[in-house]
Formats: structure tokens, C-alpha cells, sequence
């Protein structure tokens, strides 16, 4: 069970990606589908500013200028060292010209080395950008609910690694009761927060999903964004993962936000 890129493991491991000593995160979501890009236009593809090229983390265009992500995506990250290719999927990466980050946000109670409660980050980009935002919802899903995560991460069964992805890749899941991630699953360090969503089903996510969204169908079309991709267990049988819970943070996200203007 592992942390999507674990801090103390992803941080080398985006390191080497930067520096080009690993294969660049590849097809995602393992057992996904291919997305409908035209509905995920809010999708947000998180680089380093010395490797433009290269996906490490996913995020969601919240507002014109501000991305929502994992706090294990920034953490540690000097200012000027993130860029973000927004509203695009991979067949125009090459063309996409990358955005500068100009700040970044993380709750002060984040700490892997304990659990993944807090898992969330804000960003402010350089400039607005045109591509439609998804807005945040207000609840939590209830377990039975079917939710939708996307990503750009591996296809590979977890934990592994595989070749570049043809496209942004989704997947269905059901929430489960918190129970099943806190107490079904014996997390390795770090472990499943209590503010978490829990979601099970056949497919799972991934290194390199980090920062995406955990969605549901709004009432009248779209999504709303429910939950931050955070954590998922590798263990066969047990297909889970967590994701930070957007209504826990709400408020946070609110002060967060104004806090980067």
C-alpha cells in the first residue's frame, strides 16, 4: 500500500524522471478506459520546470489561474520549479507550451510520515488560462456511490511502470465504507487519514495519477470534484485507494486560494 508518489520514494523517483533515468509515466489508470477528453478539459498535467516534457502529477483547473493537487505533487518544491500543461491530453503535449507556478499552498498538519490527512495542495499559474474549470463540491460521497477517477498514470498493475500514455485515461469506482481502507487494509507508512475517501473496484490508480480528481455526475451535466487522489493499496485482492476528502478541506482550499493572490 503506497502512497502515489511517496514522499520519501517520489521524490527520487521524480528526480530520476527529471534527469531521464526512468521511462516518463506512461498509460494510466491500470484497468481504466480511455476519457473523453472534450468532458476533462479541467485536467491539469504537473511538470518540473527542468523537465517540461516529462507528467509527474496530475491536478484540476479550479479557477482561471489556480490548480488543485496532492500536497505529496509539491511539497518541498522550490518556488519556480513546477509548470503545468493545462486543458490538454497527450497526442498535444508536444506542441503545449508549459505554464509557469508561481506559488504553491500546503496545509501546515501535512505529514506522510504519519498518515495522508491533509493530502492537498493549491497552485497559482503564471497566467489565466482559458480551458473550463470544474467546481469543487460541497459533500462527501456516500458509500455505494459511483464515483469517476482520470490520470495520467500507469496502466501497469500497481506498483509498476509502463510505456507513455496514447490518452487520458478514467475509471469507475464505488466508495466504500471508511472502514475498508482504515481497517481492511494494513497500510504501509503512510497510512489512511481518517478525513479520507475510501474507493474499491476492479480498476485502481497509479504512480503518476497523484493530484487528479475523484469525481461525481453533477445534476446537470459535468462533474464536481469530490476528492484528490492520495493513496492506493498494491495488494492483490485488495484493490483500494484513498482520496483527500475536498469538503474536509473546503475551508482550507478557500483561504488557501485568496492567500495566493
Amino acid at each position: 500500500m503506497r502512497s502515489l508518489v511517496r514522499r520519501s520514494s517520489a521524490v527520487v523517483a521524480a528526480a530520476a524522471l527529471a534527469c531521464g533515468l526512468l521511462a516518463p509515466p506512461a498509460q494510466a489508470i491500470h484497468d481504466g478506459y480511455d476519457a473523453p477528453f472534450q468532458h476533462f478539459r479541467f485536467m491539469v498535467s504537473l511538470r518540473f520546470a527542468e523537465a517540461p516534457a516529462e507528467h509527474f502529477c496530475g491536478g484540476t483547473l479550479i479557477a482561471p489561474d489556480v490548480v488543485l493537487t496532492a500536497a505529496h505533487c509539491v511539497a518541498g518544491i522550490p518556488e519556480g520549479g513546477l509548470v503545468a500543461v493545462v486543458g490538454t491530453d497527450t497526442d498535444r503535449w508536444d506542441r503545449a507550451r508549459p505554464v509557469p507556478v508561481v506559488a504553491h499552498r500546503v496545509p501546515a498538519e501535512f505529514d506522510l510520515s504519519v498518515d495522508n490527512r491533509a493530502d492537498i495542495a493549491v497552485v497559482r499559474l503564471a497566467s489565466r488560462q482559458h480551458s473550463p474549470t470544474v467546481r469543487l463540491a460541497h459533500r462527501e460521497p456516500r458509500p455505494g456511490e459511483r464515483v469517476v477517477t482520470a490520470g495520467w498514470g500507469y496502466t501497469d498493475a500497481p506498483p509498476g511502470y509502463g510505456t507513455a500514455p496514447d490518452s487520458l485515461r478514467a475509471a469507475g469506482l464505488v466508495v466504500d465504507r471508511d472502514g475498508a481502507c482504515g481497517t481492511d487494509v494494513m497500510w504501509n507508512p503512510p497510512s489512511y487519514g481518517p478525513t479520507s475517501i475510501c474507493a474499491a473496484g476492479g480498476p485502481v490508480v497509479n504512480y503518476g495519477d497523484s493530484g487528479g480528481p475523484l469525481l461525481v455526475r453533477a445534476e446537470h451535466g459535468g462533474y464536481r470534484q469530490v476528492g484528490v487522489v492520495s493513496l492506493f493499496s498494491d495488494v492483490p485482492g485488495k484493490r483500494y485507494a484513498a482520496f483527500t476528502s475536498v469538503a474536509v478541506q473546503s475551508r482550507w482550499v478557500d483561504q488557501a486560494v485568496r492567500s495566493l493572490r
